[in-house]
Formats: structure tokens, C-alpha cells, sequence
């Protein structure tokens, strides 16, 4: 079974879409070294950042748990100053992949459903 967050009601009676959380993820996740790793990281934390564009956010709302990428404070915030669109075309790469790669390797299980779920809906 998935566990997932319970949605809040919204004032104007809307719910927002259901969202995978799972700690041991964001954990995992946070295990690996900064994506872009270069000078910029200059020790920084890893932090788990997550994708945006594309993936189950919603205005106000994060993403699923499985849409997170390793990222030091620095390309963190740049992800969100420049916007994601920039940020992969600055570095070359594919968030939405790299996460949905990383969460097909999650010791989590749910992760991993929540994941082939998804991919059997989408593709």
C-alpha cells in the first residue's frame, strides 16, 4: 500500500493532489554527492531538491518525494532563481530523469510503487 500525504482542504473547497512523502527517501537521496558537484559547492550540505515542472506539485505545494535530486545549497537556489527550464539547459541534464532514476533505486518499496505506478499512468 502507498502512503500518502493527507491532502488539505483548500479555503476554496479544491484539495491539491495527493503527494508521496517518505523520509528514508529524502535520506537516501541525500546519501549522494551534489548532481552538478563543481567549485559552486564549496562544502555545502546536500539538500533534496525537488522537480517542479511536469511532475504532481501545485502552486504552493511540493512534488512527490520521488521527483528529488541531490543538490548542495547552491545549485539548490539556483535551481529556483533561474527556474528549472534554465538550470537543465545550463548543465545539460534531466531532473525529472535523474529523480525517477533514483527512486527506481530507493530501498524504499513504496517508493518504488509510487514510481511504477506513476510510470504505468504516464509512460
Amino acid at each position: 500500500m502507498l502512503h500518502r500525504a493527507p491532502s488539505p482542504k483548500k479555503k476554496s473547497g479544491i484539495r491539491p493532489p495527493s503527494t508521496h512523502r517518505n523520509a528514508e527517501h529524502r535520506a537516501f537521496i541525500r546519501r549522494y554527492a551534489c548532481l552538478i558537484s563543481n567549485a559552486d559547492c564549496r562544502g555545502h550540505l546536500v539538500q533534496c531538491c525537488h522537480v517542479r515542472e511536469g511532475t504532481d506539485g501545485w502552486l504552493g505545494g511540493k512534488p512527490s518525494d520521488y521527483w528529488c535530486w541531490p543538490g548542495c545549497f547552491h545549485h539548490h537556489d539556483e535551481q529556483h532563481r533561474i527556474g528549472e527550464k534554465s538550470f537543465q539547459a545550463k548543465y545539460r541534464i534531466d531532473l525529472k530523469a535523474v529523480a525517477l532514476d533514483l527512486a527506481r533505486k530507493s530501498p524504499v518499496q513504496a517508493t518504488r510503487e509510487a514510481v511504477a505506478e506513476y510510470e504505468a499512468r504516464h509512460g
